[in-house]
């Protein structure tokens, strides 16, 4: 495989992280009508710290090393700055 190859599927998933990052708010947005629809709040800390706990258990299970999740906090261009301009896009 070349860079180049390389650099074209990095960017297929970039593109795929996007959408998959839009169809989520999307979901988001819908369950705030339903819950403005009940008289819910539309933040859940109960619902929020849930996501996180499940996520963060999900990441220290992955392989890297370092162990829990060492190697994405060496991701020099990768998926921290990509989600932070994706949700300066869909906000």
């Amino acid at each position: 495989m070349t860079l180049d190859e390389l650099r074209q599927e990095i960017d297929e998933t970039d593109n795929r992280l996007l959408e998959l990052l839009a169809e989520r708010g999307h979901r988001v947005r819908v369950a705030w009508a339903l819950k403005a629809a009940s008289g819910e709040k539309r933040l859940d800390v109960g619902r929020e710290a849930e996501i996180i706990l499940r996520l963060r258990a999900r990441r220290s299970t992955r392989p890297g090393p370092g162990g829990r999740g060492a190697h994405l906090a060496r991701d020099p261009a990768g998926a921290g700055t990509l989600v932070r301009h994706a949700s300066a896009e869909l906000c």
